[in-house]
């Protein structure tokens, strides 16, 4: 890294900031003006400092701290760095379990660690709760206090168990009123977004029929035809092998779901889901985290926070009619708990209660069935109480209890060309008839898809329509910078940044930079909620930056200048381009 400063740049002279740009190998200064180059070294040296911090943030934390601390043989060493450690994560603020997955990745590499004669003074005798024999372990699990973790752990919970019980949030769930949407609405709104070639869309329409997590279906999840169906599920054709479940960690228990569609169709378009290059992106990604021994948590979180909004969106826009859930819950799982109670109800509908509590949660993954001696299958008794979570997924109700089974004429996409193939393997001389008549038929088939697709476009116009005219997409700039609704934020950072692009497209020289300061200030949004922007149109931000050769400090050169500063192209673009003000 140079040891140049944009301080230094700022104070120095024509001859020094010539000598600065020899330095960083910036061409045709000599014949630069001194507030250009100003600008343009200010420009290299931050891009420098990026790239650097850029390569910095690829280390793994927890691996650059466990390979500090395994070269450590004093002890007094060791426990500054677990203390340091446990300051930065803020370890004593969690319960022992928390603390035990927060340190995995930290921990990793001692486990299977040996005393040598130069480190078995860093190593002690431990004895785990239920174990016979002790082991030798690494002082730091000891220090970071992860020794009976699970009884600590047990002994919290009890004394929090007159704050809050599981027992409690099922009371609450029975005295809540049910959440009832409708059923035709849902099978509509997944068959639009299910047939989508935008990825967001497609993945919450495999969401809304498989009743999977988010992670699950970019990433974790795996899913196939199985050889034998279980016998709780009667309906082999909507029968699918899932494996990848999201909150077992390093488990992977094989799960027999039941589909809201059929399998198939669902396999066909998981697998397009997954060629899209987005998706390809994001498991690019999560393997190369993997590499850097990140943990399954912390990848989880991570691929989250890059699309779950992007999904969220997709949910608002098509199953806007769902119940909002309670505020106090910070995740809505609306879609999870409508397949659950769709797919219990179409399969269990005759059933009692028990009967379908014990089925919805096989079909969530609360309970994992276990074959028993006698072939048929039981789930562990042990885990029971995970029924609790299956009852806090009672939320919604469908409006009526007829649950149709969809077929493959759902999926507009499909065709069944497994009978194609045996029709033309069987064509003879005498059958020219048969394959023509077959053909019309097929021809018939595609001008109905054409016909759903006119329908749903025809759907999505009057849903459009039927927009109340105060949204704030609708409001004009004059009202839209007076409002403060839910959502005028963004909308304001939408028109100021086409705002921008405008007035640069028509500029010659006195072009502005869109930082996040020139965003804040012109649509009177705080810094903290832009950012937020940003990072959701980081594509698009750092592409217009690229092509203009844009950098934070781009706007500094027009810091002295009289006739063309920022502020006066600030009031240019507000008088001009957003016209805020005329009435």
């Amino acid at each position: 890294m140079s040891t140049i400063t944009v301080e230094q740049i700022n104070q120095a002279k024509v001859s020094e900031l010539r000598e600065y740009a020899k330095q960083l190998g910036v061409k045709g200064y000599s014949r630069t003006k001194k507030a250009d180059l100003v600008a343009q070294l200010i420009e290299v040296l931050q891009s420098s400092e990026s790239q650097e911090t850029e390569q910095t943030e690829q280390i793994n934390p927890a691996v650059e701290w466990s390979e500090k601390v395994l070269k450590m043989t004093n002890i007094k060493e060791v426990k500054q760095a677990c203390q340091d450690l446990i300051e930065r994560l803020k370890l004593n603020e969690m319960m022992p379990k928390s603390r035990k997955n927060k340190t995995r990745a930290y921990t990793n590499p001692f486990k299977e660690l040996n005393p040598t004669p130069e480190t078995k003074h860093l190593f002690y005798e431990y004895q785990a709760q239920g174990k016979s024999k002790p082991v030798i372990r690494h002082i730091v699990f000891n220090l970071l206090e992860l020794d009976d973790y699970a009884a600590k752990n047990e002994k919290i919970r009890e004394e929090r168990k007159q704050k809050t019980t599981t027992s409690q949030e099922i009371a609450h769930v029975f005295e809540e009123e049910d959440k009832v949407f409708s059923v035709e609405k849902y099978f509509s709104a997944t068959k639009t977004v299910i047939n989508s070639n935008n990825p967001w869309e497609l993945g919450v329409g495999l969401i809304a029929t498989s009743g999977r997590r988010l992670i699950e279906i970019i990433y974790r999840g795996e899913f196939e035809i199985p050889a034998e169906c279980p016998p709780y599920i009667q309906h082999s054709e909507y029968c699918i092998r899932f494996t990848g479940q999201a909150k077992k960690r390093d488990e992977r228990p094989v799960i027999y779901i039941s589909l809201l569609v059929p399998t198939k169709q669902f396999l066909e378009t998981f697998k397009r889901f997954r060629a899209l290059p987005e998706i390809k992106e994001l498991v690019t990604y999560a393997e190369d985290l993997r590499s850097q021994k990140y943990s399954e948590q912390e990848i989880n979180k991570k691929i989250e926070s890059r699309v779950g909004n992007s999904l969220r969106r997709v949910i608002t826009t098509y199953f806007e009619f769902m119940p909002k859930i309670e505020e106090e819950n910070s995740k809505n799982i609306s879609l999870r708990a409508a397949y659950s109670k769709l797919v219990t109800i179409r399969d269990m509908g005759n059933k009692n209660f028990k009967s379908q509590l014990r089925y919805t949660g096989y079909m969530l993954g609360h309970l994992t069935p276990i074959l028993d001696s006698k072939g048929r299958y039981r789930h562990d008794t042990k885990k029971e109480q995970r029924l609790s979570s299956t009852l806090l997924y009672g939320d919604y109700e469908p409006d009526n209890n007829h649950i149709p089974f969809i077929n493959k004429d759902m999926f507009l996409t499909t065709i069944d060309t497994d009978k194609i193939v045996e029709e033309l393997a069987t064509i003879t001389d005498n059958r020219v008839a048969d394959l023509e008549r077959y053909v019309k038929e097929l021809e018939e088939k595609l001008e109905r898809r054409d016909e759903t697709i006119k329908s749903l476009e025809l759907e999505v116009k009057q849903f459009r329509e039927k927009k109340k005219l105060d949204d704030v997409e609708n409001l004009d700039n004059r009202r839209l910078f007076k409002t403060r609704k839910s959502g005028s934020s963004q909308e304001k950072i939408d028109r100021v940044w086409k705002a921008i692009l405008e007035y640069n497209e028509n500029a010659l020289d006195n072009k502005i930079c869109p930082t996040s300061q020139v965003l804040s200030q012109l649509s009177g949004v705080n810094r903290q909620i832009v950012s937020k922007w940003v990072k959701q149109h980081q594509v698009i931000y750092d592409d217009y930056f690229a092509k203009n050769n844009f950098s934070t400090y781009y706007n500094i050169k027009y810091r002295n200048q009289v006739d063309m500063n920022v502020e006066i192209i600030l009031e240019i673009i507000e008088r001009d381009y957003l016209k805020i003000y005329v009435e």
